[in-house]
């Protein structure tokens, strides 16, 4: 019986491949361009131009039709079944040229809702920085920019990190590294006898930027631009690993990428898009961790987030204690690795402690690396103090129609709730002023190279 099953098979195989065809090719192209789909995309072509072509397959007793017209070559191709007659694929334009817009039948994933959706996260974020860099090519020049690209230039080709020290060095330096392929001279970095590097900030970057103005600024502000970009991917990313779905993700980035705040913001050289880069980045990856099954490659990223964050604004200082604490109660239970002599990455992951002690470790040579491993270990300190002493004590606030010296506690609060009136955020917080209120804030507000007040009015 073992001798005679082969044969026996074989026989069949024999007998099933000499089979007659069901169709005639005639037949199968009728049934092809019957087909709603074909006969449809077809309509765009003249019918005297169509020449079809149908083949048998011996291997699957199929007809392969393809149809062509004229110049456009084919146009429609697919299988029918010899013994049902059924249609099994028709492929019309793109796909025809373009198998992997097929779908999954021939090894595609095009077709994916989850695709389509990252073209659309693409899109967005095209979207939100094509907005951005309209809106900068418009922007006139402002204080905080005077001061930061300019001192940024001088850290890279002066080193020196007196100048502007109120900001650490980070966004400075990234918004002004285009600038070293530019043929530019820097003005005197020591300031005049009796000058302090504070009050002479002003003067070396309108020096600086003299050279021409419009070419710095432009190259200037593309990396904040890309900041806002990368902000826009993190917060996509999130949503959609929080949720599951890329969906989630799109709705988020949506309303990120039209949110007039940011977009104000997402062109400028100043600190506040860094922050929020850094800071999602930070907390995403290390929920990634935490709480979704990460490796130590995501603890790597948040403590690079992090240390970023910190590098770019000083205020990033209150996150710290929210960054470790999460570190430090939402630390997942690792399972220990088998043997005695264990990789060091898993004995830092095996440890909460150890761990926060490397993490602060690799903050603090981010920081380092960003004042390029000076010295003066205490340049970042510095900052903060200076931060402290340049603050005016009695600057005048504006809101609700009356003056305040010195400035209010709720201040902050009051101008928030007053100016942000999307929807959604209505929606959130459950809190609108009544329309057809006008509201007014002003503030008077100690910058890096100077004073500048602004107001917002609103109706």
């Amino acid at each position: 019986m073992i001798l005679v099953a082969p044969v026996l098979a074989f026989g069949a195989t024999t007998a099933g491949a000499a089979l007659p065809p069901r169709l005639s090719e005639g037949q199968a192209k009728r049934i092809f361009l019957a087909d709603a789909k074909v006969a449809s995309w077809l309509r765009h072509y003249p019918r005297s131009t169509w020449v079809t072509t149908a083949a048998l397959r011996s291997s699957d007793r199929r007809w392969q039709v393809h149809v062509f017209s004229g110049a456009a070559g084919e146009v429609a191709t697919g299988l029918v079944d010899d013994t049902s007659g059924a249609v099994l694929e028709a492929w019309t334009g793109p796909q025809v040229a373009w198998p992997l817009a097929r779908g999954p039948g021939l090894g595609g994933v095009i077709n994916h809702a989850d695709i389509w959706l990252v073209f659309c996260a693409v899109f967005l974020l095209a979207l939100f920085a094509g907005l951005s860099i309209w809106e900068m090519s418009g922007d006139s020049l402002t204080p905080d920019e005077r001061a930061h690209l300019p001192a940024g230039y001088a850290y890279w080709v002066a080193g020196e990190f007196r100048l502007n020290p109120e900001h650490p060095p980070f966004v400075k330096l990234l918004c002004a590294a285009p600038l070293l392929f530019m043929d530019l001279k820097i003005p005197p970095t020591q300031p005049p006898a009796g000058v302090t590097f504070h009050n002479y900030i002003a003067r070396f970057g309108t020096a600086f930027l003299s050279q021409d103005l419009d070419r710095i600024l432009f190259w200037g502000r593309l990396p904040v631009v890309g900041l806002g970009v990368l902000l826009g991917f993190l917060v996509f990313s999130w949503s959609r690993r929080i949720h599951g779905q890329a969906g989630a993700g799109l709705i988020s980035i949506f309303l990120l990428a039209l949110e007039p705040t940011l977009l104000a913001h997402s062109h400028f050289i100043t600190t506040d898009v860094a922050l929020a880069c850094f800071t999602i980045m930070a907390f995403s990856f290390l929920w990634r961790f935490c709480e979704a099954g990460g490796d130590g490659r995501h603890l790597v990223l948040a403590v690079a987030g992090m240390g970023l964050a910190l590098a770019s604004k000083f205020s990033a200082v209150v996150l710290l204690p929210l960054f470790f604490t999460l570190w430090l109660r939402r630390w997942p239970v690792r399972a220990p690795a088998a043997g005695d002599r264990r990789p060091v990455a898993d004995r830092l992951l095996a440890s909460r402690g150890l761990a926060a002690a490397a993490a602060l470790l690799g903050i603090a040579i981010i920081i380092q690396a960003c004042y390029f491993f000076s010295p003066d270990l205490s340049l970042y300190f510095k900052g903060l103090e200076a931060v402290r002493a340049n603050k005016p004590v009695n600057y005048p606030a504006y809101a609700a129609g009356t003056f305040f010296v010195g400035g209010r506690w709720w201040y902050a609060l009051y101008v928030f709730f007053r100016t942000n009136r999307s929807p959604g955020f209505i929606a959130i917080s459950g809190h609108g002023s009544a329309p057809g209120v006008p509201s007014t804030a002003c503030t008077g507000q100690s910058t890096k190279s100077g004073s500048s007040g602004a107001c917002v009015s609103q109706t």
